[in-house]
């Protein structure tokens, strides 16, 4: 998460110790999310989550987390503990990745596209329609 974006929190905000929550609206009460550290190294791994109120807990009570996305907006109705912090306005940049990739770059860490395949969260189902349209 970029630095400099939360630079919007209050003074009793700690970087060093928050996790971030990125999330993607999956329709419903539903989000694709991961929590990472200050580091981005992955606290707990890419998932599809129906978020209830209890849904982050075991983090919040540990360390303020950092909600962000389109999927944070729905859920701040529902996460009211005094560690969920939402990040208002995250746009959603590339450039935010060149930490990442500059490392994966310089440990020769790439991937055959001739054999890669994508990470699904889900499984696709395929229904047919119950209205003729």
């Amino acid at each position: 998460m970029c630095r400099e974006a939360l630079k919007v929190f209050a003074s009793d905000f700690h970087p060093e110790t928050a996790l971030f929550c990125p999330m993607i609206d999956a329709r419903r009460m539903e989000v694709y999310t991961a929590l990472f550290d200050i580091d981005n190294q992955k606290i707990k791994e890419t998932t599809a989550m129906i978020v209830k109120e209890n849904s982050f807990d075991s983090f919040l009570k540990k360390a303020q987390v950092v909600f962000a996305g389109d999927g944070a907006e729905k859920c701040r109705t529902l996460l009211k503990h005094q560690n969920a912090l939402f990040l208002d306005r995250f746009d959603h940049s590339a450039s935010y990745m060149i930490d990442i990739v500059q490392q994966a770059y310089s440990n020769n860490n790439f991937e055959d596209l001739a054999y890669f395949e994508p990470y699904y969260l889900k499984d696709l189902i395929v229904t047919t329609p119950k209205r003729k349209i």
